[in-house]
């Protein structure tokens, strides 16, 4: 089974991108499979091999070796598929990283994946603070997505956000993605797709279909559409002080030069 990595951030769309692949004949979605709450994942493969070796060391060396194992076990799960989607959040790097590793160095996980040639999808979402008070939203009331067909109610969910904790926030994001889009610059066996470019109601855009289609090596059109949908509900709505949130984001240069940037993604 040929690997694809979905790295990505909170509330991207990458859920929506994986239920679309998904429903092509060959392709699985095996979930967040790095992640530590995966129930058959990267990190039981991990506590399996320190229960079998006592004296288990996490240096990089040991670290790829379970690595490979966990894809191993990864092709067992699924013999008769084609492609694996193995979805990946910038937060599930860090904590398989071998001690003393530098935050803007690769990650090992990412590092171990690219060496082995696995292709990989690398999802953003220009509207960066929509993106974490959306991920603030979904935390809170417990309503992560939104199932197409269904009910299609929202939470009513009122947030008051602090300046100190929400500018680090949001200033923390645009980090991560920085960093991530110098690990993971687009080429042969890496495309960057941008949430509002994307995904049009809920389906694949042309140019995105196109691109993963190269990527992925298909000869079939990709079709859709999501199983999830967009809340409807604007997260602007969900917040009790926006007045204030909006004046803090225009009162730090610094950081509305970035996320400036951040607006003029396309992909």
């Amino acid at each position: 089974m040929r690997k694809i990595l979905l790295v990505s951030t909170q509330r991207v769309g990458s859920n929506a991108l994986r239920s679309i692949l998904a429903s092509n004949a060959g392709i699985v979605d095996v979930g967040e499979y790095l992640g530590s709450r995966h129930p058959r994942g990267l990190h039981t493969v991990l506590a399996a091999s320190i229960r079998e070796d006592p004296g288990f060391v996490p240096d990089a060396p040991r670290l790829r070796k379970v690595f490979e194992r966990a894809m191993r076990e990864l092709d067992g799960a699924f013999p008769a598929a084609e492609i694996g989607i193995v979805a990946c959040k910038y937060n599930a790097f860090g904590p398989f990283n071998p001690y003393g590793w530098r935050l803007t160095e690769m990650p090992a996980l990412l590092g171990f994946a690219r060496k082995a040639r696995y292709r990989v999808i690398h999802m953003l979402r220009r509207d960066v603070v929509g993106a974490y008070v959306s991920a603030v939203r979904a935390s809170r009331s417990g309503q992560w997505h939104l199932q197409r067909g269904a009910d299609a109610a929202t939470a009513d969910v009122a947030l008051v956000f602090e300046r100190e904790a929400f500018i680090a926030a949001i200033r923390l994001r645009i980090r991560e993605m920085q960093l991530f889009r110098g690990f993971l610059a687009p080429g042969a066996e890496v495309i960057e797709l941008v949430h509002e470019d994307c995904l049009v109601d809920g389906s694949l855009s042309d140019a995105a279909a196109a691109a993963l289609e190269s990527l992925l090596q298909r000869k079939l059109p990709l079709r859709g559409p999501a199983a999830y949908v967009r809340n409807p509900q604007p997260w602007t709505d969900s917040v009790g002080n926006l007045a204030e949130v909006r004046s803090w984001l225009a009162e730090d240069a610094e950081l509305s030069r970035a996320l400036e940037a951040m607006g003029a993604l396309r992909g």
